[in-house]
């Protein structure tokens, strides 16, 4: 549900109402790749009108993707606007991935947004459903200890616990999603995807979401993203947008008055989906908001148009991914395993003794629930085939109690 709730200038900006109860700005202001300036460009964004900020959450162990989290609680401090008037959107990195492993990452993004993000965040994501080997080697610390069935448990939990208010996914395809909302407690409030006029949302995303109620949110609008590992490579990548540099989006832009990058805004927003968008240089911040909030529309015949350019470039939905690598996997930081962990732990232990003395062999599954012991085998078995896994697991890594470290190396 669209809301036209507060004002630029003469023009309104809209936010819509998620599934979690809560309301969102359908114009975020990204920071990803602003790296030292972006502190600056925040206050710059929050100046010029915008009341959504995306970032990201960087892993434990290893490098992100281009975000600077604690400068954003930085500007949040530096600001005189009200904690409640700024939308803040967050993202766990796969490589956190796992029940206890995502939980601890939530809370290391409440610390990182420090005094100015007041202890919680309004939208967290999953960023991407798998994890590449290129990000998550094998047998490092930056491997995932978990599925994103998993990761979504430790988002329930935070929510319960008041550190999120509304949790969502981003480059999730529509059987991904499909497959999280089956196991999900909680649904997922927003699903982000990148698309502009040649690179569609998918029909079965579309569909799935309309049904759902999980609100789209789009990045890479302005087609910047065919010059940043997208689509074509080599000989053919683009070094510019080549949407923004279509004749047919820049005669649109000539007989509605707009700019190209508004009239690839308009055609998203006249969708009802949400919109990230971002720049370095401060008049373009200004304008792309304005732009986005003026009151002019396209009609019937320019949307047709721009739906007409889909698919004009081959295109990815993947960066060059190994999506498979770890796809399915039921890891060692699973809910089963904690939730064994905290029930009757002793009593487990107890009955394993007794058998041991009296029989001298223990039958495991008289005493560790199936769940347990099933999750616990199919991560033994990832753990002997992805190339070295075995290395970075230490005791610290396992559910607590001695009975359930035995399952996992036993079985």
């Amino acid at each position: 549900m669209l809301d036209k709730s507060f004002v630029l200038g003469a023009a309104q900006l809209q936010t819509v109402l998620l599934n979690s109860g809560h309301r969102m700005p359908l114009v975020t202001f990204g920071t990803a790749g602003l790296e030292e300036q972006t502190a600056d460009m925040i206050l710059e964004a929050l100046r010029a009108g915008h009341r959504a900020l995306d970032t990201a959450t960087e892993p434990a162990d290893g490098e992100g993707f281009g975000y600077n989290q604690p400068a954003v609680g930085e500007a949040l401090s530096r600001s005189s606007l009200p904690r409640s008037d700024v939308f803040i959107i967050s993202k766990v990195h796969p490589a956190d991935f796992g029940y206890l492993k995502t939980r601890r990452a939530v809370e290391r993004a409440v610390s990182e947004l420090g005094e100015g993000g007041q202890g919680y965040i309004d939208l967290m994501l999953l960023h991407f459903p798998t994890c590449d080997r290129e990000y998550c080697p094998p047998g490092g610390s930056m491997r995932p200890l978990g599925s994103f069935v998993d990761a979504w448990r430790g988002l329930e939990e935070a929510v319960k616990q008041g550190l999120l208010r509304s949790i969502g996914v981003t480059n999730f395809d529509a059987q991904q999603l499909e497959e999280l909302i089956a196991a999900a407690k909680i649904l997922p409030a927003v699903a982000g995807v990148w698309a502009d006029a040649f690179h569609p949302v998918p029909r079965a995303l579309q569909k799935l979401c309309r049904t759902t109620a999980v609100q789209l949110q789009v990045f890479g609008i302005l087609g910047f993203e065919w010059s940043q590992g997208r689509g074509r490579k080599g000989k053919l990548a683009h070094p510019t947008s080549p949407v923004l540099e279509h004749r047919d989006v820049r005669a649109i832009a000539r007989s509605t008055g707009l700019s190209a990058p508004d009239v690839c805004a308009k055609f998203f927003l006249q969708q009802g989906m949400a919109i990230i968008i971002s720049s370095r240089r401060p008049e373009r911040v200004r304008r792309a908001l304005a732009g986005a909030a003026d009151a002019r529309s396209l009609d019937d015949a320019d949307m047709a148009t721009l739906q007409d350019l889909q698919g004009f470039l081959d295109s990815s939905l993947h960066i060059q991914a190994s999506p498979d690598f770890y796809r399915g996997m039921i890891g060692f930081d699973t809910y089963e395993l904690h939730a064994v962990s905290q029930v009757s732990t002793n009593w487990y232990c107890e009955g394993v003794r007794a058998t041991y003395f009296k029989d001298g062999v223990v039958h495991l599954r008289n005493f560790i629930p199936s769940v347990a012991i099933e999750s616990a085998r199919r991560a033994a078995q990832r753990l002997v085939s992805d190339n070295g896994g075995g290395d970075m697991e230490d005791a610290a890594s396992y559910p607590k109690g001695p009975c359930l470290q035995l399952v996992l190396f036993l079985i």
